[in-house]
């Protein structure tokens, strides 16, 4: 996914869940799981727009 398109209080958000969450983003699963390009975007949502909406369609995805 490109995430310089992303504003920079996004990009920060995404740069403190990934600096919070090394363990689990480590984790197979959840590296399969973020191969694809719709899931990415999903958690990229639920980070930067933490809706309950966008937490229901990522966890949908799961």
């Amino acid at each position: 996914m490109n995430f310089e398109k992303l504003d920079p209080f996004c990009k920060q958000k995404i740069e403190e869940f990934k600096e919070e969450n090394k363990d689990f983003l480590e984790n197979s699963v959840v590296k399969s799981f973020l191969m694809e390009e719709k899931n990415q975007k999903l958690l990229v949502e639920v980070i930067c727009d933490p809706t309950e909406e966008n937490q229901k369609l990522l966890d949908n995805e799961l």
